[in-house]
C-alpha cells in the first residue's frame, strides 16, 4: 500500500470521513428539529443510519478490503450518495401535529457530538501514526 493510498484511499479513512458527514447532518437534523419545534404539523426528522450504512457497504469496491476473518465486514466511501433522511416513527405529541420532543433532541445532539469527536480523535491519531511513519529514522 503506497503512501497515497494509505492517507486518501484508505477504507479506514473513508469510513471515518463518512461518520462525519452523517453526524453532522444529524446534528442539522436536530438543530431543524429544535427550530421548528413551534411550527403545526412539523414531523422531526433524523439521519437513517441503517440506510446510510448498507449504501456505504454495497458500493465498496468488491477489492477494496479483505477480510481477515469471515466474521469481518468491510466498508467504503460514496461522496455523491447523501446521507438518508427519514421522519421520527414518534407520533404527535401535541394537539397540532408537531412531534418534536426536546429532550429526545437533546440526548440526540449529545450523542452526535460524541460520535463526532470520537471520529475525529481518531483520523487525528492515525495522521499522528502516518507523522511518526514519516518522521522516524530507521
Amino acid at each position: 500500500m503506497g503512501i497515497k493510498s494509505f492517507l486518501f484511499s484508505d477504507p479506514v479513512n473513508m469510513l471515518l470521513a463518512r461518520s462525519l458527514d452523517m453526524q453532522s447532518t444529524q446534528i442539522s437534523a436536530i438543530s431543524s428539529n429544535m427550530a421548528n419545534m413551534d411550527t403545526p404539523g412539523y414531523k422531526a426528522v433524523e439521519v437513517d443510519f441503517e440506510a446510510a450504512l448498507n449504501s456505504f457497504v454495497d458500493n465498496l469496491p468488491a477489492d477494496q478490503l479483505r477480510a481477515t476473518n469471515p466474521t469481518h465486514f468491510g466498508v467504503g466511501n460514496d461522496k455523491s450518495n447523501p446521507v438518508p433522511m427519514k421522519e421520527q416513527d414518534e407520533k404527535s405529541l401535541r394537539v397540532d401535529g408537531n412531534n418534536v420532543n426536546v429532550d429526545k433532541e437533546l440526548a440526540g445532539l449529545a450523542k452526535a457530538q460524541l460520535i463526532y469527536s470520537a471520529a475525529v480523535n481518531a483520523i487525528i491519531k492515525k495522521g499522528g501514526i502516518v507523522k511518526a511513519a514519516i518522521e522516524s529514522k530507521f
